[in-house]
């Protein structure tokens, strides 16, 4: 079955659109460019700040710390032998108690969100929000139809789950939590009301090849002029030796954001592109913000669309030789991941203290039956809550009985700790019934879930819109049939 297979019942209306109403295919193109928009805007102030475009004045004052006055102008490529040899031959630990924090200060000011950046954060929300209402629109006009329950149990069946966990959060922990937990739930919205959008795909995944471009060209400006605060690599150039980021996030804000927006975005460009031409160069770009995000989980999923691209052009009796040889050269390549990766520490950041297995101890420990099953309340342990949390007086959190709990930095650990071991059931099985009846995204769904386990997809901008308006071509499949 094609993409366009099945689509002439979801549009009711006959005959051409009016000259003066926007055709569906550019409505796509206007999100596709919005998306683009958006994913820029999210990460502007962080990113302008990293490179000390805005804030200048804190820019120079870390690097003048870190390097401790050895260079004069140009804080970062110094002169010759200047900050980086420095940086190379004395780490930070050099500098003083004070020294230390005001770096720490400023390094921390990078993330924070003033009050002027505001509308910049909250675009991505209102591209959602934007989607949702322009479809519900499409549906009153009839051009497209609201999905039969039927067809579309797996969705609804989650989507009231959600809401009845909602309820139970807005009772247990009030309005300002369950409200943020609303929103990463946005993507399944969009799958119920997006199906107008199936045949336009392209459209999207187009705008998508652009936006992995520009993020390659902002990475590239971000190696060599960042502030850095994850760590330093000195690299000997012609033109004379840099202290270079080690690794980079362009406007996804975190290196592994990054990673696995390339990842993802590199599969959702091959299954929904109209031609295959410019396939190679995207995929360079997106191996190329893997590696400048020092993202395992983004190599593993490179891996695995080169193993999926291998497949399809093998024999059918040659399959499971290719299939056995896939999955040996992924077992040899994990244990070198901390070096491909320059992260020595990589596996650190799996089985160390306060990291990700730990914190899955976290969500399953000392919590009753009921709680295993049906989680605590949707809101809880999300970027948006934690947040709202570290920005509310401690006095109100002492009146309110709250601790700000770790947070969770994977889409098991998040959905556990929501809606319990039944939703996070309910999330997977809704991944795994679309897969099975839409073959042609599947390799796209492989990612997201491999992407999961180190990442909370649903929070994550624009991969959560992804997952939607892919879930929504899904689901349009599973009406034609």
């Amino acid at each position: 079955m094609t993409e366009n297979d099945g689509m002439n019942d979801l549009t009711p209306g006959s005959g051409e659109d009016p000259p003066h109403r926007p055709r569906p295919q550019t409505l796509a193109l206007f999100i596709g460019i919005a998306l683009i928009v958006a994913t820029l805007a999210n990460g502007a102030g962080v990113y302008l700040r990293k490179l000390g475009i805005i804030e200048p004045e804190a820019y120079r004052t870390y690097w003048a710390l870190q390097c401790n006055g050895i260079t004069q102008g140009n804080p970062i490529t110094g002169t010759g032998e200047g900050c980086s040899t420095y940086v190379k031959e004395n780490p930070p630990h050099h500098l003083s108690r004070e020294d230390i924090l005001v770096m720490w200060r400023i390094a921390r000011s990078v993330y924070e969100t003033p009050a002027r950046e505001i509308p910049l954060k909250l675009a991505k929300d209102a591209l959602g929000v934007a989607v949702i209402v322009l479809s519900a629109w499409l549906i009153m006009r009839r051009k497209t139809a609201w999905p039969a329950a039927q067809k579309a149990w797996p969705l609804l069946l989650l989507l009231s789950y959600v809401i009845c966990s909602f309820i139970a959060s807005w009772a247990a922990h009030g309005t300002m939590t369950a409200m943020a937990g609303l929103r990463p739930f946005m993507f399944l919205v969009m799958a119920l009301v997006c199906g107008w959008l199936a045949p336009h795909m392209a459209v999207v995944a187009q705008c998508l090849a652009v936006l992995l471009g520009t993020e390659a060209l902002l990475v590239t400006a971000e190696m060599f002029n960042v502030k850095q605060m994850i760590g330093h690599v000195v690299a000997i150039l012609p033109s004379g030796s840099y202290v270079l980021a080690t690794r980079a996030s362009g406007t996804l804000i975190l290196p592994n954001t990054l990673g696995i927006f390339a990842a993802t975005g590199l599969a959702f460009y091959y299954t929904f592109s109209r031609t295959r031409s410019y396939l190679p160069i995207v995929a360079g770009v997106a191996l190329m913000l893997i590696l400048a995000g020092g993202s395992a989980t983004g190599l593993l999923c490179m891996l695995y669309f080169l193993f999926f691209i291998a497949i399809e052009r093998i024999e059918p009796q040659r399959r499971r030789f290719a299939m056995v040889a896939g999955i040996l050269a992924c077992l040899a390549v994990i244990p070198a991941l901390p070096v491909i990766t320059g992260r020595p520490g990589l596996f650190d950041s799996i089985v160390g203290e306060g990291q990700r297995l730990d914190v899955f101890r976290y969500a399953l420990a000392d919590k009753n039956l009921l709680e295993l099953l049906f989680g605590r309340g949707i809101g809880l342990n999300t970027n948006l809550a934690l947040n709202l949390l570290n920005q509310a007086p401690p006095d109100a959190l002492a009146a309110a009985g709250t601790l700000i709990p770790p947070p969770t930095d994977s889409t098991v650990t998040s959905l556990i700790v929501q809606i319990g071991i039944l939703g996070t059931l309910l999330f997977y099985g809704s991944l795994l019934w679309a897969a099975l009846h839409d073959p042609g995204a599947r390799m796209f769904y492989v990612i997201i879930v491999l992407c999961s386990l180190t990442l909370n997809i649903p929070e994550v901008f624009p991969v959560n819109l992804l997952l939607g308006i892919v879930l929504a071509r899904s689901l349009t499949l599973t009406r034609s049939k």
